[in-house]
């Protein structure tokens, strides 16, 4: 149970580049947006090492990058897209220019355009700790076996944000991982899954917390 934020704001670019398509062997005929959007994913790669304070924390990832469907044409355009994500408003405000400058300037450079999108999808997920100190004691009552984990915080994200942006709440997580049955994949990986034997223990302490609020001692 974290104190603070949990997970992160995040946020999804959109880069269109747009050249000037040609022969496979004419290239100084077109204008390569494949060579361009190439370079783009490499400088995006620059922004958290190189604009983003040590202590500060913040992920960008380029996930698709389509162009082009012959073996011997220079396509005319390229669509990169990714995720950003940040704890802090001002990281995520920084990655997203910063996206912007790299994108334009470099297609710029190589004799082509960027359009450029970038969206916030979420805020982050931050608990009150207030919250959190209310309901260390009910759990440890209800399931004394568990381990409780103050220093745990991800980069994913969750729609709960926008619930606890306007209410003290906390958002705690139940482990489900299974070694032994293969049950410890990671989330979007193709063999994701998790043990159901976790789902009595989470519903026991979701439970118990709602009634530390609502019944008389």
């Amino acid at each position: 149970m974290v104190d603070g934020p949990l997970m992160a704001s995040a946020g999804d670019f959109e880069i269109r580049i747009t050249g000037r398509g040609g022969h496979g062997g004419i290239p100084q005929q077109a204008r390569d947006p494949i060579v361009a959007g190439s370079q783009i994913v490499t400088a995006l790669q620059t922004i958290v090492s190189r604009n983003l304070r040590p202590i500060d924390a913040g992920v960008v990832s380029v996930t698709m990058f389509k162009s082009g469907d012959s073996f011997n044409v220079i396509p005319p355009s390229a669509l990169l897209r990714g995720t950003i994500r940040a704890f802090d408003t001002d990281v995520m405000a920084l990655l997203g220019q910063r996206i912007r400058e790299l994108s334009t300037g470099i297609a710029e450079a190589l004799g082509c355009s960027a359009e450029v999108r970038v969206e916030q999808l979420t805020l982050p997920v931050v608990n009150a700790a207030e919250v959190n100190a209310h309901l260390r004691p009910v759990f440890a009552r209800v399931a004394p076996e568990v381990h409780l984990l103050d220093e745990y915080r991800m980069m994913v994200a969750e729609d709960m944000s926008y619930f606890l942006d306007k209410v003290p709440g906390t958002f705690f997580l139940v482990g489900s991982a299974n070694t032994e049955r293969g049950l410890d994949y990671p989330h979007h990986h193709p063999r994701f899954d998790f043990d159901e034997a976790a789902i009595p223990l989470a519903v026991e302490l979701l439970a118990a917390a709602v009634a530390s609020y609502v019944l008389p001692e």
